[in-house]
This record gives C-alpha cells, sequence and structure tokens, in this order.
C-alpha cells in the first residue's frame, strides 16, 4: 500500500569486499537483485562478480541464477565494451509463476528462463541484427569511459560498435514478458516512442506491441504502472550517462548553458 517496510541490506562477507547494486525486482517474498560483488588484491587488482541472486526479507542470499567473474589489473588495465557481458538494469524480470529471466549475454538476443529454485529451464531467442551506434554516440561513450577509468594510468579503453541487442525486460499485467531490443527506439514511425516483442511465460513469441505517445525513443524511458498504466521520464538516458561519467556524457544544454529539465508524464494505456 507503499507504507514504509523497512530496509533490507545486500552486503558482501567477503573481508575487504563491497558490493554495487545494479536494480531489483520482487518474486513473491523474495528480492531478485542484480549487482556485482568487487573484492580488492592489493592495492592493484580486484576480482568483480557480476550475478544474479534472490535474497529473503533479512538480505540473507537464498538462490544464485546467475554469475560471471573477471579479473582487473589496474598496471595493465584494459577494458573492451562489446566483449563485457554485465546483467544490469532492466536485464532482470521476475513472473508471477516464480520464473525469473535474465538478459545476460550483450551481443545477443538471448533470455535465460530460471525455475524459482535456480535450475535453467529454457532459453528464448530470436535471430536479431544489432543495431551500429552513429559515430556521436560512439563518440560519446569512448569518452564516458575515458571519464570513468581516467585515474587507472594507461588505461586502454574502447567503447562497442553497436548496442547491447536486449535493452530490458519487464513482466507485463498480462503475464507476459516484455522485451526491449537495441532496436526498439529508433528509426520508428511518427508518433511510436518504442515497441516491445512479447512472449508467453514459457518463451513462445506473441506479437509486437508499439507505444503510440510523444516522447524520444532513444532518450525517454517508459515505466510500466501496477494498475497497468505508463510513466514516462524525459531525457532517462542522457542523465544516466551524465552520471557515470561526472558530466561528461550528459545531454546537449539550452541556450542558457542548463541541462533541459526532466518531466515525468503520467499516461492512460488505451487499446
Amino acid at each position: 500500500d507503499g507504507s514504509p517496510a523497512g530496509v533490507v541490506e545486500i552486503t558482501d562477507a567477503t573481508e575487504g569486499g563491497f558490493m554495487a547494486l545494479y536494480d531489483c525486482v520482487t518474486s513473491g517474498k523474495h528480492l531478485i537483485v542484480s549487482a556485482e560483488s568487487i573484492t580488492t588484491e592489493g592495492p592493484t587488482a580486484q576480482t568483480r562478480t557480476n550475478f544474479v541472486a534472490a535474497f529473503d526479507g533479512e538480505g540473507n542470499e537464498i538462490v544464485r541464477f546467475h554469475e560471471e567473474s573477471y579479473h582487473w589489473d589496474f598496471t595493465n588495465f584494459s577494458f573492451d565494451e562489446a566483449s563485457r557481458n554485465q546483467v544490469d538494469f532492466r536485464k532482470v524480470a521476475a513472473g508471477k509463476d516464480g520464473r525469473i529471466y535474465i538478459a545476460s549475454e550483450r551481443n545477443a538476443y538471448k533470455i535465460n528462463v530460471y525455475a524459482p529454485g535456480g535450475s535453467l529451464e529454457r532459453v528464448i531467442e530470436r535471430e536479431f541484427t544489432s543495431f551500429n551506434r552513429k559515430d556521436e554516440d560512439f563518440n560519446k561513450l569512448q569518452t564516458i569511459l575515458e571519464a570513468q577509468f581516467r585515474q587507472v594510468p594507461n588505461a586502454k579503453v574502447t567503447a562497442a560498435k553497436t548496442e547491447p541487442d536486449i535493452g530490458g525486460l519487464v513482466l507485463g499485467n498480462d503475464g507476459n514478458l516484455w522485451v526491449t531490443s537495441s532496436r526498439s527506439g529508433v528509426d520508428q514511425p511518427e508518433g511510436i516512442l518504442t515497441t516491445w516483442d512479447v512472449f508467453t511465460p514459457d518463451g513462445h513469441f506473441l506479437k509486437t506491441v508499439s507505444a503510440k505517445c510523444e516522447g524520444d525513443g532513444e532518450n525517454d524511458i517508459l515505466i510500466w504502472t501496477p494498475e497497468g498504466n505508463a510513466v514516462v521520464v524525459t531525457g532517462f538516458t542522457e542523465a544516466i550517462l551524465a552520471l557515470q561519467s561526472n558530466g561528461a556524457g550528459g545531454g546537449d544544454d539550452d541556450d542558457d548553458g542548463e541541462a533541459a529539465p526532466m518531466e515525468v508524464v503520467y499516461l492512460k494505456v488505451a487499446g
């Protein structure tokens, strides 16, 4: 009902480690968290483990559905975005039946479906051609990566030429899986903000659905509300990029040198 219900702390028990949380969805009484645990190894190295796990209301891990570890050596550091898989924002969804859906591969239209206990049930895949970034967008991402690793001596960082194939996952009020891709918000007809591929809970493709409303499909985000309507947050992508890069990846300023104001627009869904 919206009243405060306490705080759950998701922590890393590893000595000297810490946790970066990306996203959280609910599944029954459990929280399904996508995160990255980071363990330091002296002053020049880290081991990072990107994972998706279910936690109870006290913050205890119950089931780990996915994990992928990698090592960073800051004395000889290189980062290639195209080869980096990361389950982060909107890459996990939880079904009403307890199934967990995870998009864990950057360069594939591929969704792993897990049973509540953690076993892999099936894989949802579609033929898909990756969307090539415009030169302007590639250069902006390259600037952001360089800003993020500016403190690492002689760091070699490379932005990817393509966007991640899957943009986001969400379970609709109809119980089906709604998927956005890297092409959902681009090259759409006039008046279409974004599109979704809709799958049944067991992974069968049903249809493609379009959102007919004002907005910028590449920069705004659409979020479903519990009652089946929608909220559009304008300027979302540019705000995230600016946050990640300490302002280096922000959008264009207006004539006064100020960033364009963000808006939250509530929409009644019809059709």
